[in-house]
């Protein structure tokens, strides 16, 4: 792998998702990255997984979801 060789990890670090997200907690943090669809994992011990590509892969981004509610109330 590419990152490996230059010495990067596969993943962003904890201290990376604190400084992107700003937040400490994962479930804040998880929600924040969904807020701008970032994409992102929730691992089995509850912690966030950013793969470092997914944040320069736009194929690869979250999809949005269209808010059913607003349109919903439009009738």
């Amino acid at each position: 792998m590419r990152l490996a060789v230059l010495g990067m990890s596969l993943f962003l670090t904890e201290e990376e998702l604190v400084v992107l997200t700003g937040r400490r907690r994962a479930t804040a943090q998880a929600e924040f990255l969904r807020s701008r669809h970032i994409r992102h994992i929730v691992n089995r011990a509850g912690r966030v997984v950013v793969v470092r590509e997914w944040l320069n892969d736009e194929s690869k981004a979250a999809p949005i979801e269209p808010n059913f509610a607003a349109l919903k109330a439009l009738g």
